[in-house]
Formats: C-alpha cells, structure tokens, sequence
C-alpha cells in the first residue's frame, strides 16, 4: 500500500505520466527505538518541488540511555599494577656447546663447516650462510668439542663457548680456514 501511494504521488507530482520513470521497490528496514511523535503528520511535510525528487525524510534518531539503579560506577585504578618477577632462569644442560663461525663471504664463495655432533661424530655443512651458529647437547662420554670452517675466498673466525658462556676455544685470525678444537 505504501509502495502504490509513493507511485502515485511521484506521477501527480511531475506533472507528464508519459515522462515519469521511478524505481519501485521494497521499503528498507528500519529500527524504531521511542521516536518522539511530531504534531503535524508525515502527509504534512511539503512534497517535492516539480521537477526535483527528493529523499523521504526519516525522523531523527532517539537514543534512551538506561542506568541500573544501585550499580556502581566503574573507576580506573590509580595504583600501579604489581610487579611482575622475572622469569627463573632456564636450567641449561651442562654439557651443552655452541659452535659458532663469523667472517666475510665473498661473492661465489663456498663456506663449509665440519663439526663434532652429539654423539662425538663429524658433520659437514656446505655453502652455509656467515654468520653461522649450532648447539648441541653432548652426549655423555663425549670429549671432543670442534669446530673447522674452510672458504675460498673469505675472512673466517670461530668460538666453542659452554654452557656457562664462556669461551672454550677461539680463533680470530681472519682467515681463509678458521679452527677451533678442544
């Protein structure tokens, strides 16, 4: 019903049936929450002028604030919050080691590394990137903690360091095979 007399009253409006074109279609939704009533009617409100075609005009929004009687404003603490401790320190294996090799790698360079795995074996890395650094864990019986990085071209340096951080075993002499055995 409301879709016919909007029609209706855009065909009066215009003036020329034979030129009008409208689209019709359903009214979009629409949340009432305690609309103040006017006095005069929505019919009262001017129409368009002929020739322009304006909005519908929709009532203003309301917004009702509700308060629970007896509720208690929320306030912000004013007081720090309390310290939080540190973290324990992580228990680390004492027969933990970190082999670790530093240096300058050259364009088309090829950085190898040999070291003692856990369970005293040798491993081999190839074509590795620098700066390069591996832990491993010892297995019991196992003496041998090193570390031997080989380049073609570049400025290499290694360290054994235990698990205390210190440093077992160093080699900072720049150069193209770098060895740290203990």
């Amino acid at each position: 019903m409301a879709v016919g007399a909007v029609a209706t009253a855009v065909v009066i409006n215009s003036g020329d049936s034979a030129s009008t074109k409208a689209t019709v279609g359903a009214p979009a939704p629409r949340t009432l929450t305690s609309a103040p009533r006017t006095t005069n009617p929505p019919s009262a409100s001017p129409g368009p002028s002929p020739g322009a075609s304006r909005p519908p005009q929709l009532p203003p929004e309301t917004v009702t604030t509700v308060t629970t009687p007896g509720a208690a404003p929320t306030q912000t603490p004013t007081a720090a919050p309390p310290a939080t401790l540190a973290p324990p320190p992580i228990a680390v294996n004492p027969r933990t080691i970190v082999y670790s090799v530093t240096g300058a790698k050259q364009l088309f360079d090829l950085v190898n590394i040999v070291y003692t795995d856990a369970q005293g074996y040798p491993r081999t890395e190839f074509n590795v990137s620098l700066p390069w650094t591996k832990v491993v864990v010892l297995n019991p019986g196992v003496q041998t903690e090193s570390v031997i990085a080989t380049s073609i071209y570049g400025r290499l340096n290694c360290a054994v360091v235990n698990a205390a951080g210190q440093t077992v075993k160093a080699s900072t002499n720049n150069t193209t095979v770098a060895t740290c055995t203990r």
